[in-house]
């Protein structure tokens, strides 16, 4: 191939390059400093004249042989290696190189363009194939550099974090992505507006979140609520695979693949910073207030053959992954609920759109899909107890219980919200908090369907549910071995004398209560415990619970 067939290739590609629409023709140019591109337009020229050079001189200007060196490569040689330069470098800059630190601004200014012109595909494209790693990076990189003091902070004094954070910066990849993902990729309009589309994107920059100071609450409510909304298949995939198994999210990426929950929960003081409760949450509330369609399939009657259609509702996947965000935190040992509390209203407004029928006529524990709903919320709290004391098991090797272990009151701690991320400390206090939030909880979900009426929902169910709670106090109290089955007996002799206010001194008892108590008690199967001897447990449950709220005489 000659020179004249490398001209031919380069008049075709500036002929290709001329229909390029304008606005990708502006990203590829971005690749290119100023000279580069002088340079190339200039080797354009060069090469017409190398070409045509053997020509001129015959013809027009024999003094042009004072440019031959004698031994040198002839013009067309020349122009043959210029031609395939003036192809191969740019192919090689745009697929190979990267954007120079010099178009920087350009580039955000592009991006810009793109945004508010709406050309989201292309956007994220470009994002996911330039910038998408090194934005991981940046945050990673960033996440380990120590935070300024207050101090440092006011007097704008250099530190050996801002020399670290230059150091971070320096490198040209980095740096632009550090810019792309601060002024465009954070931009809650792309998010909202991308983000069912293209999940795995954002899901990948949040997994780069690994401390509190590059945590972005705003940036997983805008990624989060989007993809709650749209039940987004991808999520929906990932809560289905881990409701199939107990394991924590850890274990499950052993196998599978769990990108978007991984990325939610990997890392405890990015994961409490950036609040991944509050828009699963909020929109699980508006969507059992608002949502028609949602409503009247909860209204429906029970069929296990359609469990499968509960995944098309937002209460499903929002049960779901509460579920396995409360888990991970107690797997482990983060010391915070992640707002469990969130289901404390899913209950009552669950009892709302329950249908009002003669349901111990009509038999069962969950005649209708609401109800299906409040045993499985309850179920699952209740796993999260059982949890708590599987993990605070002592191993077989251990001398005992840890005498240093602090047992804290829940009158300590009146307002869980204002808890907050308190780290109790050692294993066993956070073993302990745990369980004292999780049947706080627990209690206040009780109250509500205690108090519902049963045309609302079958007492079969309330007296089911409340004897799982007896079972749990009789069966923990054989163990003295496990601080956290002590504390989960402690916390469920206050949850039983007052379940509204399990931490409360008064007791807010109602007859209601009392009357499912006392049906629970009667009913309960006691013969296990006698037959191995264990009637003292009976008889402590009949002392500290029901003797005190009167369900019983004292003997």
């Amino acid at each position: 191939m000659g020179a004249s067939d490398f001209l031919t290739i380069l008049t075709i590609g500036v002929a290709v390059w001329t229909v390029i629409p304008k606005k990708e023709k502006r990203f590829y140019l971005l690749f290119f400093t100023k000279i580069e591109v002088a340079v190339m337009i200039f080797g354009m020229f060069f090469l017409h004249c190398l070409l045509g050079f053997d020509w001129i001189e015959d013809n027009w200007l024999p003094s042009l042989d004072f440019f031959r060196i004698p031994g040198g490569l002839p013009a067309n040689k020349w122009a043959y290696l210029i031609a395939l330069i003036l192809i191969v470098y740019p192919f090689l800059k745009v697929f190979y190189g990267y954007f120079p630190k010099s178009n920087k601004d350009e580039l955000i200014e592009y991006y810009q363009f793109l945004l508010n012109e709406k050309e989201f595909d292309l956007l994220i494209e470009c994002i996911q194939d330039y910038h998408l790693e090194y934005i991981y990076s940046y945050l990673k990189g960033y996440s380990k550099i120590r935070e300024k003091s207050n101090m440092d902070i006011v007097l704008k004094r250099s530190t050996a974090s801002d020399e670290e954070y230059s150091r971070l910066i320096y490198n040209k990849k980095v740096g632009i992505g550090a810019l792309v993902y601060n002024q465009i990729l954070k931009k809650g309009s792309l998010i909202r507006d991308t983000s069912s589309k293209y999940p795995i994107v954002f899901s990948k920059v949040i997994s780069g979140m690994e401390s509190r100071k590059v945590a972005d609450k705003d940036f997983v409510y805008n990624y989060l609520e989007v993809l709650i909304k749209s039940l987004n298949p991808e999520l929906i995939e990932e809560l289905k695979r881990l409701d199939d198994s107990l394991d924590s999210i850890k274990e499950r990426l052993e196998n599978i693949e769990l990108p978007i929950m991984s990325a939610l929960f990997t890392y405890k003081d990015s994961a409490i910073q950036n609040h991944p409760w509050m828009p699963v949450g909020e929109y699980v509330i508006k969507s059992l207030k608002y949502d028609k369609l949602q409503i009247d399939f909860l209204k429906r009657d029970h069929d296990d053959d359609l469990e499968e259609e509960t995944w098309s509702y937002p209460i499903r996947s929002g049960v779901v992954f509460f579920d396995y965000m409360v888990r991970e935190s107690i797997y482990n040992n983060w010391g915070y609920h992640m707002w469990m509390f969130y289901f404390r209203s899913f209950i009552p407004l669950l009892l709302d759109v329950s249908p009002k029928e003669n349901y111990p006529e009509i038999g069962g524990e969950t005649p209708k899909f609401s109800h299906f709903f409040i045993k499985d919320i309850f179920h699952r709290m209740f796993g999260w107890i059982e949890l708590d004391i599987e993990l605070g098991e002592p191993s077989e090797d251990a001398s005992g219980v840890d005498e240093s272990s602090q047992h804290f009151p829940l009158s300590e701690h009146k307002n869980s919200e204002s808890l907050g991320g308190t780290d109790p400390g050692g294993v066993d206090q956070v073993r302990e908090f745990n369980i004292n939030h999780t049947i706080r909880c627990l209690g206040q979900c009780f109250y509500s369907i205690f108090q519902a009426s049963e045309d609302q929902i079958p007492r079969k169910l309330k007296l089911n549910l409340l004897e799982r709670m007896v079972q749990f106090y009789c069966d923990y109290s054989l163990n003295d071995t496990n601080p956290a089955c002590l504390e989960a007996v402690r916390v469920l002799n206050q949850f039983f004398l007052n379940p509204k206010e399990v931490d409360s001194e008064t007791l807010l008892i109602t007859p209601e209560y009392c009357s499912l108590l006392e049906d629970v008690w009667d009913s309960f199967d006691k013969d296990p415990f006698t037959f191995h001897g264990h009637n003292s447990v009976l008889e402590k449950f009949e002392q500290e619970v029901l003797i005190p709220l009167g369900i019983i005489e004292n003997k």
